[in-house]
């Protein structure tokens, strides 16, 4: 949802100093979440079974990823060569390849797989950390507090030893674009070692939410001060939420997010993100075609043209979801441990 109201946003070309954070900070917490539930149910499965099948994590994660994924990318090409949207079909490459990370940035029309670049951290994700969590455990750990050192120290060799240098795109991917997965997965191996730990009241659950939340809302329009090690201290206290509200009883958060509107938009929300970017960067995709510019300033025609935008995002993930990635979710069940619900 933050991502939604950031492209939007931006779309207007308007108030960028809002538009760019909130979508970030959305991107963000998709990150941890992402980390602390994968790193989750293999420490589930590798408690009940003994081990962690990586086989049969990678077919869940191909039946959950992949073929809306590439549904996607194939409409965007089919589109291209309809409409000849000039769209460089080498943004469309790396996106099919999972790479979009290591070549984030484009304009107009190519905007339409960029946030491809999100969905790359997450396959190489998937690819990497559970072999070291399976096969190195004791490893794991240092590994994932590596990555945050080193995002550190990069951090502070750019801003204060060198300010004028610019780390290479694969030292941002790694450095920087992982550190919320890793902060994600810690919080999981925290809670999982420590199951007892007693949490606040509800009432101070949802105070102590509600004032972390505030903070990092609060650090993302600090990124021009301190651009990078912000997104490191958001993504803790991030964390730090998650945990509190983790610990025993059902503070007003976690009902507000659990009622049955919000765990709809949860089990829509993936068909959502990869459908959003033609609807929610419309206003630009449609002004790189000329189509809007006699109505530049008009401002009640360009509303008009997000609400039917949203309408048509909603329809079309409504229709993604239960009439095309339901089907390859129940396959994705078939190779889950018995007795185990795994994501």
């Amino acid at each position: 949802m933050m991502v939604l109201l950031g492209h939007f946003v931006m779309s207007y070309k308007v108030f960028p100093g809002i538009s760019y954070p909130l979508a970030g900070l959305g991107v963000e917490f998709f990150f941890v979440i992402s980390g602390f539930l994968i790193t989750t149910l293999l420490l589930k499965e590798k408690v009940r079974m003994g081990t962690i099948s990586l086989k049969d994590f990678y077919i869940r994660r191909f039946f959950r990823i992949i073929p809306v994924a590439y549904l996607y990318l194939t409409s965007v090409v089919a589109a291209n060569l309809i409409f000849k949207l000039h769209v460089a079909y080498f943004s469309l490459i790396v996106s099919f390849l999972f790479v979009r990370n290591f070549f984030m940035y484009s304009n107009g029309v190519n905007n339409l797989a960029t946030h491809y670049w999100s969905l790359s951290v997450e396959e190489q994700f998937y690819l990497v950390f559970p072999v070291i969590l399976k096969k190195w455990w004791r490893c794991y750990v240092a590994f994932l507090l590596g990555i945050m050192a080193t995002s550190v120290l990069s951090d502070f060799w750019v801003l204060v030893v060198e300010p004028a240098a610019q780390p290479s795109n694969f030292m941002l991917v790694l450095m920087r674009q992982f550190q919320s997965i890793a902060i994600g997965s810690l919080c999981a191996i925290f809670l999982f070692q420590n199951p007892g730990i007693p949490g606040p009241k509800l009432v101070r659950k949802s105070l102590i939410s509600a004032v972390l939340f505030v903070i990092i809302v609060s650090f993302a329009f600090l990124r021009t001060l301190v651009p990078f090690t912000v997104s490191l201290l958001q993504s803790i206290l991030f964390a730090a939420i998650l945990v509190v509200n983790l610990q025993g009883g059902e503070s007003a958060s976690f009902r507000l997010l659990n009622n049955k509107w919000m765990r709809l938009i949860g089990a829509l929300s993936y068909s959502i993100y990869i459908w959003q970017q033609p609807f929610t960067l419309n206003l630009t995709f449609i002004d790189a075609l000329s189509v809007m510019k006699p109505y530049k300033d008009d401002l009640l025609f360009h509303l008009c043209v997000t609400l039917i935008s949203l309408v048509l995002l909603v329809l079309i993930s409504c229709l993604s979801y239960f009439y095309y990635e339901k089907p390859f979710l129940m396959l994705k069940k078939r190779f889950g441990p018995k007795g185990l619900s795994l994501g």
